[in-house]
């Protein structure tokens, strides 16, 4: 909770591996899950999963450059009022679809984000 005490952000992120190492571990309290958390067909599942997937965020930002059917999955379950993320395998899931043709750095798009958001209240 930020400061305003209205302000809630949360951030996810998915580890590719069957378990998390140290380097995982963040001090910019991210939270992540990894491939141990998934069910046999690949769906996030846990607490952490749960608390996530019951708050209605306003904005809901995937940065993932790459499809991974467990981001998706979470981006597809969220009840955020508004999602944004890169065009992946012509799936429609959010209301803002970004194109980083460009730049196809992390940084890239996150400037196209940026861009793309100013364009409403957040």
């Amino acid at each position: 909770v930020a400061k305003d005490n209205r302000t809630y952000i949360s951030a996810l992120g998915y580890v590719d591996f069957t378990r998390k190492y140290f380097e995982h571990i963040s001090v910019l309290h991210i939270d992540c899950f990894a491939k141990n958390q998934l069910n046999w067909f690949g769906k996030p599942k846990g607490v952490l999963i749960s608390n996530f997937l019951k708050y209605e965020f306003d904005l809901l930002i995937d940065l993932s450059q790459l499809y991974h059917f467990p981001l998706m999955y979470i981006a597809t379950a969220s009840i955020a009022r508004h999602k944004v993320g890169l065009s992946k395998m012509d799936l429609n899931i959010y209301d803002s679809l970004i194109s980083n043709t460009k730049n196809k750095s992390l940084n890239g798009l996150i400037l196209n984000i940026k861009h793309n958001l100013k364009y409403y209240e957040y």
